[in-house]
């Protein structure tokens, strides 16, 4: 599992009153303790087909600002809200009525999270997404360091014209043969863009060169370290956190169960909507050091 850089002082950092703010935290972090996990898959991967895509908003672009959870969440109880289920969201792939999300905070420069999207990602669109059973939704978690943060603004620099799920794919098949951190250029971006085949590559470097997402991708992992989060990959399969290192065979049984549980009436999925954090003030959590101001 990768953990936050010591290098990076916008690293995420449990400590800070950022994290002590949110009293109900502790809750949360009981939840999703079982997700501090990481391993190494074998290899594999699968670019979702255009059906998949967002909805665009009505100038035809896509909402690259999105992040977070579709409402507060401050108990235990609430962890399903974690999902968005936005059909406008260019971070997903699947119905937004899905029975089951699987919501993944994730880092571009963590090799575990390119195991897990080059291994396991595969059977699941191929098995459940396609089918409209489950939706996959990813979250920026960047903590490793400003490669990972200029990682997360190009894919949101992708996300901005509705071609995310390709670019993430081409970086991650790109990282599967890595030892260890990618440490990806902005050149390198670009020829995953092409690879994703975005339609302006000019409008992709300038965007992904800028800071114009920052505010978004800042409030994403802030937002994840409040909630107990101290690595990446972490995964939340419908209620059920598991483990990064999940094997394509465990995480078909965790949806299975999940499934069943909802034919069952034992658990209710939550419904589409249009909010995310951006609509929810309280959801945004100043960094550390900026904390360390205050007091």
């Amino acid at each position: 599992m990768t953990t936050p850089s010591q290098d990076n002082p916008q690293s995420p950092d449990t400590d800070s009153t950022a994290s002590k703010s949110r009293p109900l935290g502790w809750i949360i972090i009981a939840v999703i303790a079982v997700i501090i996990a990481a391993g190494i898959f074998a290899d594999g991967r699968v670019t979702p087909e255009r059906n998949f895509a967002p909805v665009a908003l009505e100038d035809g672009s896509y909402d690259a600002t999105v992040w977070g959870p579709s409402k507060p969440v401050e108990s235990a109880e609430d962890i399903a809200y974690l999902a968005r289920r936005m059909d406008t969201d260019p971070f997903a792939i699947g119905d937004v009525d899905a029975p089951v999300v699987i919501v993944e905070y994730s880092d571009f420069e963590c090799p575990f999270c390119a195991e897990f999207v080059n291994a396991v990602e595969p059977s699941v669109i191929s098995d459940y997404v396609t089918a409209g059973k489950v939706r996959l939704e990813w979250n920026d978690f960047p903590v490793n360091g400003e490669t990972a943060m200029a990682a997360a603004r190009a894919g949101r620099a992708a996300a901005e014209q509705g071609y995310f799920n390709e670019f993430k794919h081409a970086l991650y098949a790109a990282s599967k043969d890595v030892s260890g951190h990618p440490n990806n250029s902005i050149d390198d971006f670009v020829a995953f863009a092409e690879e994703a085949k975005i339609p302006d590559l000019d409008k992709f470097r300038a965007d992904a060169e800028s800071d114009k997402y920052d505010e978004y991708i800042n409030n994403s992992r802030q937002f994840a370290v409040s909630l107990g989060m101290t690595g990446t990959p972490t995964i939340l399969v419908g209620n059920q956190p598991v483990p990064g290192n999940i094997t394509p065979e465990e995480m078909a049984k965790t949806i299975d169960e999940q499934l069943e549980k909802i034919e069952a009436g034992d658990i209710t999925p939550t419904e589409p909507g249009t909010t995310d954090g951006n609509d929810y003030d309280e959801l945004v959590i100043a960094p550390q050091q900026d904390n360390k101001q205050a007091n």
